[in-house]
């Protein structure tokens, strides 16, 4: 799930970009977002979700781990 956050992404292009529900990805979001890996903002009806520095260092470090240096 971080790595498809590499790139801001709403709930529903998550949803479809990890093939599951909305419901899924926004109880996803929730866990991450409290361990202060993402962080969420609304945009109208649409809610878009994006890395903290955290959550950005952490997804380096798994790239750099299995050789995909970012």
């Amino acid at each position: 799930m971080l790595e498809a956050l590499v790139t801001p992404a709403s709930t529903g292009e998550l949803a479809a970009k990890v093939d599951v529900t909305p419901g899924a990805i926004s109880q996803h979001v929730s866990v991450l977002r409290g361990c202060d890996l993402v962080t969420s903002h609304r945009s109208g009806r649409r809610v878009f979700h994006s890395l903290t520095e955290t959550g950005e260092a952490l997804v380096r470090g798994a790239e750099y781990s299995v050789g995909r240096v970012v």
